[in-house]
């Protein structure tokens, strides 16, 4: 088994994927907090028959509320013997990654607001500190993240399978503590970054056009700690970009695989199809025929049309799909059946009572 959910978690992401004969579960991030009520059932109705761990693996990839939320409703919810291992980089490690030395325990803090995800991640830490849960213990020193030279950190799966770190840097989480205390001393809210919000009107000649502006990359320093990885099985591969800048994946990719266009079975597209983080640069490098937009539209209008225009323009072996898991004012105009029919993809979206999207690999 090789099973990707892609869950309705607003302009958010969660994945909770499988692999192998028992099979294997890791929880990608949980959305937001409005969207825990619909998220929560669904887990429970697929996790059932209960075991021990319930999940695997759950990767917090990093504190933007959007993936965070649902998360903090979640792990309230659960055991020790829920949760086999958590990845999740908050405060200490992000110092770590900086050269101090490693921290004690926090004291708790005050209860996390919805819309502060720096107070959301020091809550997050109390909460898998007081449950005593196995916190990054699949790297030697704590910290998830990526050296600047040698391998890559390789964890691996049952039956044969493992899963690759590509990020963050190192050194970018490092250089992102100082941000963190900063508005953690202030305990203000976080400005949102404004976005393309408008609706994209198409054509087909107009898709190359779109597919050449606003190509700068994003430079938001959460976004540039997100936990990034290829999860393998069975001679598949699952690219999980989360919300990761264009370059530090370029770079992990051409580690991983090396310079030339490298090709995946299934792509998690960066930052919910933000023009921002899937420049050509990124875009250009990649290759697959199945890729998965996750987000409802709200706040910065994903996916925005420059990035959806290099996917499609972008080549694929056989049949190309992009699955949305809303539809939306920003991803209808993607389902034209002249430009799909022009750049060869098809565009699926969610029935209006479906739970999840989900996509076997295998």
């Amino acid at each position: 088994m090789f099973r990707i959910h892609m869950l309705p978690a607003a302009d958010g992401d969660c994945f909770l994927v499988e692999t192998g004969s028992a099979p294997h579960r890791i929880l990608i991030d949980g959305g937001r907090k409005a969207t825990a009520g619909a998220i929560l059932p669904y887990l429970k109705s697929v996790l059932s028959p209960r075991r021990a761990p319930l999940i695997d693996l759950m990767v917090l990839t990093h504190i933007d509320s959007d993936h965070i939320g649902g998360l903090l409703e979640l792990v309230p919810q659960m055991t020790k013997a829920d949760i086999g291992e958590i990845w999740f980089n908050g405060l200490r490690h992000a110092r770590i990654a900086r050269g101090d030395p490693p921290p004690p325990i926090p004291a708790p803090v005050r209860k996390a607001l919805p819309v502060l995800s720096f107070q959301q991640a020091n809550e997050f830490d109390r909460v898998v500190s007081t449950c005593g849960w196995r916190w990054n213990a699949s790297f030697a020193d704590t910290v998830v993240a990526v050296a600047a030279e040698g391998a890559l950190p390789v964890v691996p799966l049952p039956d044969g399978g493992k899963v690759t770190l590509l990020g963050p840097p190192r050194a970018k989480l490092g250089a992102f503590a100082d941000e963190w205390e900063f508005w953690y001393r202030k305990l203000s809210a976080v400005p949102v970054l404004g976005g393309l919000n408008k609706a994209p009107i198409l054509t087909v000649g107009q898709v190359p056009v779109m597919a050449a502006t606003c190509d700068e990359a994003d430079t938001a320093a959460p976004n540039g700690t997100s936990i990034t990885f290829v999860i393998e099985h069975g001679q598949k591969l699952a690219l999980f970009c989360a919300d990761a800048h264009p370059g530090d994946l370029t770079n992990a990719l051409t580690r991983f695989g090396g310079p030339q266009r490298q090709s995946f079975d299934a792509i998690k597209v960066t930052h919910h199809g933000s023009a921002a983080n899937n420049t050509s640069m990124l875009v250009n490098l990649l290759e697959s025929p199945l890729w998965l937009v996750s987000t409802n539209g709200a706040g910065h209008g994903h996916p925005n049309a420059p990035a959806m225009a290099r996917i499609v323009l972008s080549p694929a072996l056989g049949e190309r799909r992009i699955l949305f898991n809303y539809t939306s004012d920003f991803n209808r105009p993607w389902a034209d059946q002249t430009i799909q029919e022009a750049f060869h993809y098809k565009a699926e979206f969610p029935a209006v009572e479906q739970a999840a999207t989900v996509v076997d690999l295998i």
